[in-house]
């Protein structure tokens, strides 16, 4: 069933400026090369960022330079003993994960239970 919506708006120069420069920008990506190094360096930050981001909401203090040399320099900090052994655990079951097969195994309904009381 077609529908006939028809929104009301107006591009202004504003707008045009930006959508114009979203395009630029878009375009410079898609020709970038993408190589296997490259996306071998945007896995590691990733993993680096999301190290830090998820200690962090369990109170690591470390910043993400901070973990980036404890992990690939083995830095040490003194007093955030506890701090580089959770960033340290967290990128090893990160790594883990990464190396584990992707297999979908079916579980069965009874496995779930929505509440304590069901």
């Amino acid at each position: 069933m077609p529908t006939n919506f028809k929104p009301i708006y107006s591009i202004t120069p504003s707008i045009a400026k930006s959508l114009m420069r979203i395009e630029a920008a878009k375009e410079k990506v898609a020709l970038l090369p993408v190589n296997p190094t490259v996306l071998a360096s945007l896995r590691e930050t990733a993993k680096l960022y999301t190290t830090h981001y998820s200690t962090m909401i369990e109170g690591n203090q470390l910043k993400p330079e901070e973990i980036k040399e404890v992990i690939q320099l083995q830095g040490h900090f003194p007093g955030r003993e506890r701090d580089e052994h959770e960033v340290k655990g967290y990128y090893a079951a990160l790594a883990h994960l990464n190396n584990m097969p992707h297999k979908t195994i079916p579980l069965p309904k009874k496995s779930f239970k929505l509440c304590m009381l069901c």
